[in-house]
């Protein structure tokens, strides 16, 4: 009886393991990413965002979930209100992007990140992904950008997760919604 339990017991860790190794890899790539590559601009009065996008293709191997290759944009911005800066990570927009996911460092590479939002299409119509306010508690803020036809402009929509609401860290250094035209 003991020699049958044990048997099971084995037989479980072999089947386990193996379905961890031959569980197949997530690979999203979408090369229509490049194009929105950049610097963009909103000038409104004597506020002016400027955000450098870049793209980036993120690896992550953990052997305990699964290997996935994605397609990003990383990005970086500064906020300025005349020449008085309110927020700017810009001067790390050239900073070595980590080849794996699981190398990211400890302090902040990029304060942006977005992918396409239906999947890979030419020309990308949406992307989402977050932003993080440097200036009000480094809360995160979901972004959703509309990309016109040409992909020389996008629209900006900021939207605060309920999650944070009633901490204190409520509001929105940027504008919620803005429209950003490439350099």
């Amino acid at each position: 009886m003991k020699t049958i339990l044990i048997l099971i017991i084995l037989s479980f860790f072999v089947t386990e393991s193996q379905g961890q190794i031959t569980r197949p890899p997530l690979f999203d790539t979408c090369s229509y990413l490049q194009p929105l590559e950049g610097e963009w601009r909103n000038v409104n009065g004597l506020d002016t965002i400027k955000i450098y996008l870049r793209f980036h293709r993120s690896f992550n191997s953990d052997p305990e979930t699964y290997d996935a290759t994605l397609d990003c944009l990383w990005g970086w911005i500064e906020y300025k209100h005349g020449n008085n800066v309110i927020m700017s990570d810009y001067a790390n927009r050239f900073v070595t992007l980590p080849f794996d996911m699981t190398d990211l460092p400890d302090d902040d590479v990029s304060s942006i990140i977005l992918w396409p939002t239906w999947g890979c299409e030419n020309p990308i119509p949406m992307l989402s992904g977050g932003i993080e306010d440097i200036v009000l508690c480094r809360q995160n803020k979901n972004i959703t950008a509309t990309i016109n036809t040409s992909g020389t402009q996008m629209t900006w929509k900021l939207v605060q997760p309920p999650a944070v609401v009633g901490v204190g860290c409520e509001g929105y250094t940027l504008p919620t919604e803005f429209v950003l035209t490439k350099q």
